[in-house]
């Protein structure tokens, strides 16, 4: 892997923690959804460069579970990124407390988390034919 796949896939799970990234939305749109991202969004620069390369194909933000994710489309080569944000929302506490939680100990969110992923892929994509799924596992 280089430098610049490497580069793509941080942007790309940057532009997971965007909110409300409608389907084909226009570039100067997510450009700006970029660029305000918390704590710290992308630069003009590398925004401008990712807006220039991907476009939002589809994202799901279930609030009840604190999953998130965004499928982006290559423009040039077509090829699919599905890039899923952290627990957001439904942990409040610290490192430690989100790590209890995540394994499973008195707090199945991860449970609940794995099974908004699967019905957003499996589901939602698939129906819309957004993501041609050719195998289950």
């Amino acid at each position: 892997m280089d430098i610049n796949k490497l580069f793509d896939e941080a942007l790309l799970a940057q532009a997971a923690y965007a909110d409300e990234l409608p389907p084909g939305m226009a570039e100067e749109q997510l450009i700006n959804a970029l660029k305000a991202l918390e704590p710290k969004g992308l630069t003009q620069a590398q925004a401008e460069y990712f807006a220039s390369k991907y476009i939002v194909v589809q994202q799901d933000n279930n609030l009840e579970t604190g999953f998130s994710a965004t499928l982006f489309q290559n423009i040039e080569t077509g090829e699919y990124h599905l890039a899923n944000r952290g627990t957001d929302g439904v942990l409040d506490g610290d490192w430690t407390d989100a790590n209890a939680s995540n394994s499973s100990l008195n707090m199945p969110s991860t449970a609940h988390q794995s099974q908004a992923l699967v019905q957003f892929t499996f589901e939602k994509l698939q129906n819309e034919q957004c993501l041609p799924i050719r195998e289950a596992f």
